[in-house]
């Protein structure tokens, strides 16, 4: 798409890059900042598909978004490891016209300081991306990996597991769902995803990102990665991006960023699921029903049932499930006062003070200290 960058960043383009910088400010606090479970020698950003910068207005993509991003936590923290990382930008664009562009534009803004180290490259992903993997699989290094492909076709369920096993990995990629859907019975697409016979053409046309996205999750099949959606409509067509990381707290902080988007659901721009409450409220209490939640409460709920889980295994439930520990907790807290739900000391086997939940990655770093249990009443209504 070669005249990209020669247009106005469109509503869906902002939302994009909104996300990206959402996520990106986030990282940057976890990573540059003086942490024992984050303390990395090495802090590495790509940005595959950078384009040149901005679009024709001057609106900054994502390599503008993120040396601004770094430049703002720099001057505003004390506690910047300015001595103790290395921090490398590596940008990339198969077009070279882009990559000059960027290099001019990037040379306006960044800061005096000599902290960051600025990489360009203009190549094609499949080549690039060998070039670079000796860096993102060294044990040192924490990375953040954006891939803001055009298409489908780069970024394949293969290119994802590979990216999985490194660690301290973080990746955020474009996906065209809708393009997939239509087009996957092509030889272009069928070589990169093998969907059984009929798939894909059962699933509803707005969940269809949340089914590539499972699409993957299954690909990879390791129970230690994680993979989150967040859908994008622009007219008739469903865009979206994928969060991958082996890190809960990586998770934590990319659902945290859309669920600020989608305060119903945190998980796309439009109403993915045709509830009546996402935009507006009804008289009728039946209709203010949001049904991602009362799904995940169902489940939660059995969760507990079965298992009598432990306070980490619910952090890691409640992430899984696209949802943030304080659903759980506004879930759980009136289930505690009704008596219908326990919270017990995991060694004494005493009851936990009403406001002690522990479901935080400090906590998850931590031994388990509180288990949940359904009482009998409850368990009785929740098999019904």
């Amino acid at each position: 798409m070669s005249d990209f960058f020669e247009k106005e960043y469109d509503e869906s383009t902002q939302l994009k890059l909104a996300i990206f910088q959402g996520y990106i400010k986030e990282w940057i606090s976890v990573f540059l900042t003086q942490s024992k479970s984050f303390n990395y020698k090495q802090i590495n950003i790509f940005d595959f598909f950078s384009g040149s910068g901005t679009d024709v207005k001057g609106n900054p993509g994502s390599p503008i978004i993120i040396v601004k991003e770094l430049k703002k936590y720099c001057q505003s923290r004390s506690d910047f490891k300015i001595k103790q990382a290395n921090i490398q930008l590596f940008f990339n664009d198969k077009n070279s016209e882009y990559i000059k562009r960027l290099i001019k534009a990037l040379h306006e803004i960044k800061c005096g300081k000599s902290c960051c180290n600025f990489n360009f490259s203009s190549k094609l992903f499949q080549d690039i991306l060998p070039e670079y993997l000796p860096y993102i699989h060294n044990a040192n290094s924490a990375n953040l990996i954006i891939l803001d492909q055009f298409g489908v076709s780069d970024v394949t369920p293969e290119t994802v597991e590979m990216l999985s096993t490194c660690s301290a990995t973080d990746i955020i990629f474009f996906i065209s769902s809708s393009f997939i859907k239509r087009f996957n019975e092509t030889p272009e697409l069928s070589g990169f995803f093998n969907f059984q016979h009929g798939e894909i053409k059962e699933i509803e046309y707005k969940s269809i990102h949340r089914f590539i996205c499972s699409y993957f999750r299954k690909k990879i099949n390791k129970q230690d990665y994680y993979l989150s959606p967040f859908s994008i409509k622009k007219g008739s067509n469903i865009y979206g991006l994928i969060f991958g990381s082996s890190n809960l707290y990586g998770l934590e902080k990319f659902l945290k960023v859309c669920w600020k988007i989608d305060k119903a659901t945190g998980e796309a721009n439009y109403n993915i699921d045709d509830d009546f409450s996402w935009e507006n409220q009804s008289i009728f209490e039946e209709l203010n029903i949001i049904s991602k939640l009362e799904v995940f409460k169902t489940n939660l709920l059995l969760f507990i049932q079965k298992n009598q889980p432990d306070n980490n295994n619910v952090y890691r439930f409640c992430l899984s499930a696209g949802f943030l520990p304080k659903h759980v907790r506004e879930i759980i807290k009136p289930l505690r006062d009704k008596n219908e739900i326990i919270v017990k000391n995991l060694l004494s086997e005493d009851k936990v003070r009403l406001n002690a939940y522990y479901l935080s990655y400090r906590d998850f770093n931590e031994k388990a200290k509180i288990k949940y249990i359904l009482n009998k009443k409850s368990e009785k209504e929740c098999s019904q």
